[in-house]
């Protein structure tokens, strides 16, 4: 009975120190556990991969989050706390949210390069006008749906 009852609290002890939910016999998720942030962990030829590289070369490091399509960028920046904004500045990322000013059902992010003087922001982007894996310099505007996230 005592080696049942040892063999019970061994496992347990296992069982606890794993981390793992004794209903449902799953690990509980760990944010971000496998990602460092001295990569970029998006997919190449899509808009996040672009922006993200574009944010390493002006500010020397990825973002913080690895996880996310474009329309999530915003939520991301808020979570990490990031200045988050409805004005555009030099060199913040410009995120769409779906179906705004072309974006897809995903969103579309893109650094913003230039601001001219009419309000016209031309933001450096791939995926967009010149097609999937190409990038691009586009045109775009602040408004509904429009946000630009910088640390």
């Amino acid at each position: 009975m005592r080696v049942c009852a040892a063999v019970v609290l061994v496992s347990f002890a296992i069982v606890v120190a794993l981390g793992v939910n004794m209903y449902t016999m799953q690990t509980a998720p760990k944010a971000h556990a496998d990602y460092d942030g001295d990569y970029n962990a998006y997919p190449y030829g899509e808009c996040t991969w672009f922006a993200n590289e574009r944010f390493h070369d002006i500010y020397g490091y990825y973002v913080p989050w690895h996880i996310g399509n474009a329309n999530e960028w915003v939520d991301q920046a808020y979570n990490y706390g990031w200045q988050v904004s409805s004005t555009p500045s030099l060199y913040s990322l410009i995120v769409l949210q779906d179906g705004v000013q072309g974006a897809t059902g995903y969103g579309h992010v893109a650094m913003v390069e230039q601001i001219e003087s009419d309000g016209t922001i031309i933001a450096s982007s791939m995926n967009a006008g010149a097609g999937w894996g190409s990038s691009s310099d586009e045109e775009y505007w602040s408004g509904p749906g429009v946000a630009f996230i910088k640390p």
